[in-house]
């Protein structure tokens, strides 16, 4: 998936220069996920057409454009959702958390300030898919 990050200005200290604009880092996200899906009583009509699940794995990123940022390439993830067929679609809609590893500090080397990445990151997706 792709996912741009943003990196605000907002920068304070001694001897920390502050950037001019939001900078973005371009990533793509790969997620390896297992899921399972919950058996449901058949004796009930409404189960037959929804089904609830639950996801987890590891989670991968590349990233380019990084301006002068370096966040983590790897993560774990973990989603709760709901598979339901309509007509001849299969919709999945899912809350998804992610937590990602530290970033790699380069801030050291360059001896200048290196803006870190949020580790925690909810999202809401959606897969629409033809069985």
């Amino acid at each position: 998936m792709f996912h741009e990050l943003e990196f605000s200005p907002e920068v304070e200290g001694p001897g920390l220069q502050p950037f001019l604009h939001p900078t973005h880092v371009v990533t793509w996200e790969f997620p390896v996920m297992a899921k399972y899906r919950f058996p449901l009583p058949a004796r009930l009509p409404m189960w037959s057409r929804v089904r609830p699940f639950i996801d987890a794995g590891p989670v991968f990123r590349t990233t380019g454009n990084l301006n002068w940022t370096s966040p983590s390439n790897h993560g774990i993830a973990a989603g709760l959702g709901v598979e339901a067929h309509l007509w001849k679609l299969k919709i999945a809609p899912q809350f998804r958390y992610l937590r990602w590893a530290r970033d790699q500090n380069i801030a050291e080397e360059q001896q200048h300030f290196v803006p870190a990445a949020v580790p925690d990151q909810v999202e809401f997706l959606t897969a629409i898919t033809f069985p």
